[in-house]
């Protein structure tokens, strides 16, 4: 009987030291999104695309994005400026795994959406990871 005791002990230790390590990046609140923005901006997005990544152990799915914006928040951009951004998912990762996994959803075409955007020095604009961008439903607000 001590032996099984021992196995079951060992058994819940290794499910309890693993499991954390299966852990993603935790979202950033609005305050922690608006901070680290260069730009936040409401728009339509028409155009989504995709593309696929392979390198050793990890696939990821690169997205460009192209949105007519309907109202800035924060940054330079004006009503009806089309402006283009980037973000990624990954779609597989090696066991354990820790770390960044891009953004959690992915938007879709024709979807009217409120982002959260980083610019670099080149000037590409980026969401902000790892949940960079929300769903806008105008037919909700008065």
């Amino acid at each position: 009987m001590r032996l099984k005791s021992k196995f079951v002990f060992l058994f819940v230790l290794v499910l309890t030291i693993n499991y954390p390590l299966q852990a993603v990046i935790p979202p950033l609140s609005k305050e922690e999104l608006r901070l680290q923005s260069s730009h936040v901006l409401t728009g339509y997005v028409f155009q989504v695309q995709e593309k696929i990544e392979m390198s050793g152990n990890y696939t990821d799915v690169f997205y460009t994005a192209k949105m007519i914006v309907h109202d800035s928040e924060q940054g330079d951009f004006k009503q009806k400026n089309v402006i283009q951004f980037s973000f990624w998912r990954a779609l597989s990762r090696p066991s354990g795994w820790i770390g960044r996994t891009g953004q959690y959803a992915k938007i879709g075409d024709s979807k009217t959406v409120r982002v959260w955007l980083g610019q670099k020095e080149d000037g590409r604009l980026y969401l902000l990871e790892p949940n960079g961008w929300e769903y806008v439903d105008y037919a909700g607000r008065e």
